[in-house]
């Protein structure tokens, strides 16, 4: 199986999450799927991190800073702080990563 540009990126940011800003991270998804009670998915963060001091984080990753992109993500962050707060008591951190500006830390051996 080929791995699209995407992917990689997202699992070098997952890899690797301090290089990113986040620190003491015992777990990533990749690509998560979240459902709601019907089963249909209400949203597909590109990754959740959970770090020891409690907190999550979900993060969209855009490869360039394209406004239309940055919009896609944020609604896909909306939706997943949605259902993070329906169906959990945790109200997750969010973030934008723009490879744009992070171009430096992606071409780091892990």
């Amino acid at each position: 199986m080929v791995k699209s540009s995407h992917r990689k990126a997202l699992e070098k940011i997952a890899a690797c999450p301090s290089r990113f800003g986040f620190e003491d991270i015992l777990a990533t998804i990749i690509e998560a799927n979240l459902y709601n009670r019907k089963g249909q998915i209400v949203a597909q963060p590109d990754l959740i991190l959970y770090s020891s001091e409690g907190d999550i984080y979900v993060i969209e990753y855009k490869s360039n800073g394209d406004k239309k992109l940055i919009e896609r993500a944020k609604d896909q962050l909306y939706n997943s702080v949605q259902w993070f707060s329906k169906y959990t008591s945790i109200i997750p951190k969010t973030k934008i990563i723009n490879g744009t500006n992070y171009k430096g830390k992606f071409n780091k051996k892990q």
